[in-house]
């Protein structure tokens, strides 16, 4: 299976999983089939240019997240005024919280390979 269409497939799933949506409502939100959901998720099948756009749109996200992994700059630069009100020492927790959550995600990774 092409690892590409796997990757997406899995963005996709998780955005829809965190927008607490259904295969059905998001295919309903996209104006496609469920199965079309369904394929992408599980990396049968790439999507065309139009799918994408719908899906990206019903999930709030940018095809370069979808497509990519990319997270758009303006996403991160949103949180820099938030974190710029911690103390130091919030910032060291912010720091170590962030740390420890990419360890758990990489050995969760390496787990499911």
């Amino acid at each position: 299976m092409n690892i590409v269409l796997l990757e997406i497939g899995r963005r996709l799933s998780a955005r829809r999983k965190q927008m607490n949506m259904t295969q059905d409502a998001l295919a309903e939100k996209a104006n496609v089939t469920a199965q079309t959901i369904s394929y992408a998720e599980l990396g049968k099948r790439a999507m065309r240019a139009d799918t994408i756009v719908g899906v990206c749109n019903a999930l709030k996200i940018s095809s370069d997240y979808l497509l990519f992994g990319d997270i758009p700059p303006t996403v991160l630069s949103e949180l820099h005024p938030q974190i710029s009100k911690l103390s130091p020492e919030q910032h060291c927790c912010l720091e170590n919280i962030i740390t420890n959550f990419i360890i758990a995600v990489v050995v969760g990774e390496e787990h499911k390979a």
